[in-house]
């Protein structure tokens, strides 16, 4: 049974990652957990079922991780998620700082609000619609690689892009190899389709070859994004950065006024855009980059809530007369 204060008291919540997978508005959030303790894995259980049908949310719980879109696990977990799924990493209770990892995460133990939080968080960034725009399929491409990376992918990946062409991607090593040039991939002009694992011929080609970071192609990625005004679904929440990110993510004019507002407090994309002038779109694309690297997470602003401190009130000394001052001066008391 879980009583009523402790479904109301919410601990600290820190979200630092999500993963954009295309979701329909009626599909449920199947949530499933791996090696997490039993204790929060029965209250997990219990807070879908109160949680079920509310925000607009349809919940239940898998223990079969194939079918889950979002699995509740520990820091050290080595579980295979699905391809898509949003790891969710549970820090246990008392645990300070903990490493930067992409993914979502929460403290234990699990209340209703930070629990109600994170899903909310984890359902908005599910729903990401592909975008068609002057950039081509570039867009798609981006959403694909920001997706693996906050699934956890670990595996050699291959994206083909039609015409015997395809990028082959060493997510665990950050590098990344394509012979198709730069500007065309910035200008959108391949078709983008399924991505499979990598055969072994595959991963020994590209150990062969000189690659490319993958990181920094995010970036050159979502700048040309911003650059043609790409459309860009608007993430609700206040965010913030760890960290300043690399010199390739500060390099389009705009980005480091977003990293000073965003590393000094938290923000909604709303006050960040009126903040920096850089628009809604150009915001949440650069947030969903630092949310994939690990550099971002979303605040529970309750936690900078905390009450003020009483205001120290100086009373100022009463003023003195004219003949007080010339008694003062002239030394006559």
């Amino acid at each position: 049974m879980i009583g009523r204060q402790q479904l109301e008291e919410a601990p600290p919540l820190r979200c630092s990652l999500a993963s954009v997978v295309d979701v329909s508005d009626s599909q449920d959030l199947v949530v499933g957990v791996a090696d997490i303790p039993e204790k929060e894995r029965l209250v997990l259980r219990s807070l879908l079922k109160v949680m079920d049908g509310k925000d607009h949310l349809r919940l239940r719980f898998s223990d079969e991780l194939t079918e889950c879109n979002i699995v509740l696990m520990s820091i050290g977990s080595l579980s295979r998620l699905p391809t898509g799924c949003v790891a969710v990493y549970l820090i246990p209770e008392g645990q300070g700082e903990t490493p930067l990892h992409p993914g979502l995460s929460i403290r234990a133990p699990l209340r209703l609000s930070n629990t109600s939080l994170l899903l909310q968080a984890a359902a908005e960034l599910l729903t990401h619609a592909e975008v068609h725009s002057a950039s081509g399929s570039l867009a798609p491409l981006l959403s694909v690689l920001l997706r693996k990376l906050m699934s956890r992918e670990r595996r050699t990946t291959v994206l083909p892009l039609g015409e015997d062409q395809e990028i082959i991607v060493d997510f665990l090593e950050d590098r990344y190899h394509c012979r198709l040039p730069l500007e065309a991939l910035f200008e959108g002009q391949f078709d983008l389709q399924e991505s499979r694992r990598a055969n072994e011929g595959e991963i020994a080609s590209i150990a062969l070859q000189p690659g490319a970071r993958l990181r920094e192609f995010l970036w050159q990625a979502t700048n040309r994004l911003v650059d043609v005004a790409a459309p860009c679904d608007t993430l609700s929440g206040n965010f913030r950065l760890h960290r300043w990110p690399d010199a390739m993510g500060l390099s389009r004019p705009g980005f480091p006024m977003l990293a000073a507002l965003l590393t000094n407090r938290p923000h909604s994309v709303a006050q960040a855009s009126k903040a920096s002038g850089a628009s809604p779109a150009a915001v949440s694309w650069f947030l969903r980059t630092n949310l994939a690297l690990g550099i971002a997470e979303l605040v529970d602003m309750a936690e900078h809530s905390a009450p003020s401190a009483e205001p120290i009130i100086v009373h100022a000394a009463p003023a003195s007369s004219m003949l007080s001052r010339i008694r003062d001066r002239l030394k006559l008391w």
